[in-house]
């Protein structure tokens, strides 16, 4: 991944639970859902964590995936918001796999866009905060 300099948007480390609905129209029309561990987060995106069926991550891997993210009982966040996956990583291998997925929001409404902007900024601010008292 490249490093918050090579970024657009600054994305800040978080510990958030979510829920993944992934659509894979060739299959069903119904989304596969995850609960997801949310990892990391920008205005534009954000990186989850979480374990599926291998057939699931090949299905990631052929093509480009929508996938909506809802936060659990996040105030500050938007209740939900899609993206399209645009990098996944396997890790390990057999019938269920652990992965990583980029979510990019590439259409999100300007409401959301804010909500996750004012989202990360406040975190950063928190951020700098608990490096100058460790100091």
């Amino acid at each position: 991944m490249p490093d918050q300099t090579n970024r657009c948007y600054p994305r800040v480390p978080v510990n958030l639970k979510g829920t993944l609905c992934i659509l894979i129209p060739e299959e069903t029309f119904q989304p596969i859902v995850h609960d997801v561990q949310v990892c990391d987060l920008s205005e534009r995106g954000a990186m989850v964590e979480f374990t599926s069926h291998e057939a699931t991550v090949k299905a990631l891997l052929r093509a480009t995936r929508y996938c909506r993210l809802s936060f659990h009982a996040v105030p500050d966040l938007p209740e939900r918001v899609i993206g399209k996956a645009v990098w996944v990583q396997p890790i390990g291998a057999g019938e269920t796999v652990k992965c990583r997925l980029g979510l990019f929001f590439e259409q999100a409404p300007d409401e959301t866009i804010a909500k996750l902007r004012a989202f990360v900024e406040k975190r950063l601010k928190e951020l700098a905060q608990a490096s100058n008292e460790s100091t």
